[in-house]
């Protein structure tokens, strides 16, 4: 993370807790932004994206990295929510066809 990122700039969620909107929105208050200025990116439809989207995050500011999600992560989701299959094609977001927006 830290070849993308200052570690300043990163808040995790469920590290010993629940990834839920509460946690949500409490990395949100970390960063003193609103949940509608907010781009999340994670890798569980029903733990890391639907809780965003609870709290005011645009879907086109969501990110699904698709990989292996666990039954009981699959959640049905916007279709404007952006999917990518690995964390090095963020960059590209919204570029040519290393993204695509799909259903779930």
């Amino acid at each position: 993370m830290s070849e993308f990122l200052e570690w300043d700039w990163v808040y995790c969620i469920g590290v010993d807790g629940p990834k839920d909107a509460t946690a949500w929105g409490e990395a949100m208050k970390y960063f003193r932004v609103r949940a509608e200025n907010c781009l999340i990116v994670g890798d569980s439809p029903s733990s890391d994206i639907r809780p965003c989207l609870e709290l005011g995050t645009p879907p086109r500011n969501t990110v699904l990295v698709d990989g292996l999600t666990w039954t009981v992560h699959i959640s049905t989701l916007p279709d404007e929510v952006w999917q990518i299959g690995r964390l090095d094609q963020l960059p590209w977001l919204g570029h040519g066809e290393v993204l695509s927006l799909r259903r779930f």
